[in-house]
């Protein structure tokens, strides 16, 4: 478990890294570091590292509940838990630092787990929903002798989460939606042509940022326009009178065109 003093000062290299040069400069962030580390619905997808430590204290619970075999679980349950149920016990401020932070995220873990006859357990609803499906191996639900608990899948949970934005299929996976659902050489070239620019361009500003390098613009733009004209080699298009305009403004083989229409 990380203090909150510390993690403040790991994201505040993270964030100049990021903006500054490695240096920490206030003014410099052009984006809240919160919605920096949004999924990339929204955001880059970095880890906020409040949360992920949380998810990992989630797994102390765990081994707790579980009556993992190990020295620490034992001492707890002699000398903290006793006779009493986990979930009952009061929080105090006179506690242990670590053991306070234990009892204040139970909220966090206590939906997903029920017990049986059978034993503490997860519960199937929220293996399934944190990342273990019905065709998993055994080998992905047992640690040793006891259940795996999900580190990855319960910080996915409760993360921050939003509405994923118009660009992120373009942004991530080259050949998003957000531009058009139409297979016309136009709507094509256009879903090529921002994700290429939006790659380069950040390239860019990086590079002049920690390597103090820098290209020029029209440099810039050729390398955008080279990596476009590539990818649009291993496309096929239909012959259209925009089509074989498009052919020559970007200087492409007329050999990529097919099924012939009327002359224009």
């Amino acid at each position: 478990m990380i203090p909150t003093r510390v993690i403040h000062e790991i994201e505040q290299l993270m964030r100049g890294f990021l903006w500054s040069q490695g240096s920490s400069q206030k003014g410099k962030s052009k984006v809240a570091w919160e919605v920096v580390c949004l999924p990339k619905a929204g955001g880059l997808g970095i880890r906020r590292l409040q949360e992920f430590n949380v998810a990992l204290l989630t797994a102390h619970i765990w081994n707790i509940l579980a009556r993992k075999e190990s020295l620490w679980v034992q001492w707890i349950h002699v000398y903290k838990i006793k006779d009493r149920k986990f979930w009952n016990i009061p929080y105090r401020r006179n506690m242990t630092w670590s053991w306070r932070k234990i009892l204040q995220i139970r909220p966090v873990v206590r939906d997903l787990i029920t017990y049986s006859r059978f034993g503490t357990r997860l519960e199937m609803g929220s293996r399934l929903q944190h990342g273990f499906q019905i065709h998993s191996n055994v080998a992905n639900l047992v640690s040793g002798a006891n259940w795996a608990w999900p580190v990855e899948w319960i910080w996915d949970t409760i993360r921050t989460r939003v509405m994923k934005v118009q660009w992120f299929d373009i942004v991530w996976f080259g050949r998003g939606s957000a531009i058009g659902n139409k297979k016309s050489a136009k709507t094509i070239i256009a879903k090529q042509v921002l994700p290429a620019a939006t790659y380069y361009v950040w390239q860019e500003r990086n590079t002049r940022l920690f390597k103090k390098e820098k290209r020029p613009t029209q440099q810039l733009i050729k390398v955008i326009e080279e990596t476009v004209r590539l990818k649009l080699m291993s496309f096929r298009f239909k012959m259209t009178c925009d089509s074989e305009k498009i052919f020559d403004t970007w200087k492409l083989p007329k050999s990529l065109l097919v099924t012939k229409n009327q002359a224009c």
